[in-house]
């Protein structure tokens, strides 16, 4: 019985997204705003006209 409400909970946390909040901010910890803007661009969430103007904002700033 112990072992199937242990189950429910590992699967309510699964879904949750608790175990990928963890794997991710045990990776990388510490990601510039490049760093982020490049993953967004690499999973198609920006466009190339967005990803060079937020760049560019970017690298004024630094």
């Amino acid at each position: 019985m112990l072992w199937l409400l242990l189950l429910v909970l590992l699967v309510v946390l699964y879904q949750a997204g608790v175990f990928n909040q963890l794997l991710n901010s045990a990776q990388s910890p510490d990601k510039s705003a490049l760093d982020v803007l490049n993953e967004r661009y690499a999973r198609g969430e920006v466009s190339t006209d967005e990803y060079e103007q937020i760049k560019a904002t970017l690298s004024k700033n630094h």
